[in-house]
């Protein structure tokens, strides 16, 4: 469920009186930004995929789910598509707030009609992790603010998967 503006309650999406993934997205992409899609469900598709391959399952304190998610305009299959990575807030992994943050962001609105792909990696819980956070912290191991960072290493290696490298 959405909640209002003052609510601070899971899944943490607020309506506010603004979008901000299109003010995001708008500013990101700002040449012949398109309308949202009435219907991003039938205007592309939500794939799970594994993300277990991009990372070492014995590397418990990368903290990343097994199962992340992309959602792909249908327009993505005729035309070359932007991608956009979209990482969820503090308890806002699937395994806590299903796919409300997917699904009710806004992204997958603006998405469908701007040939955007958007990745959407999951974070888990741990013991160093309770809240399924991305590492701001440090409990992911050293470098854990920069590209070598684990989460950020396996991120960019579902980003180069996606693009084809």
């Amino acid at each position: 469920p959405v909640r209002e503006c003052d609510e601070h309650e899971p899944p943490f999406v607020v309506q506010c009186g603004f979008e901000a993934a299109e003010l995001l997205l708008r500013h990101l992409y700002p040449e012949s930004f398109r309308p949202a899609s009435d219907d991003p469900h039938q205007d592309g598709t939500l794939i799970a995929f594994d993300q277990a391959e991009f990372f070492e399952a014995g590397q418990r304190a990368v903290s990343l789910a097994r199962v992340g998610y992309a959602y792909v305009p249908a327009s993505c299959a005729v035309e070359q598509c932007r991608l956009h990575v979209a990482f969820h807030g503090c308890k806002q992994h699937v395994a806590s707030v299903h796919d409300d943050f997917i699904r009710d962001a806004a992204y997958n609105r603006w998405a469908a009609s701007n040939g955007i792909v958007v990745l959407y990696p999951q974070a888990a819980a741990s013991i160093q992790n309770p809240n399924a956070c991305w590492d701001f912290w440090g409990y992911s191991g050293p470098g854990y603010y920069g590209q070598q960072g684990a989460q950020m290493r396996a991120v960019k290696a579902m980003v180069d998967h996606l693009l084809g490298r």
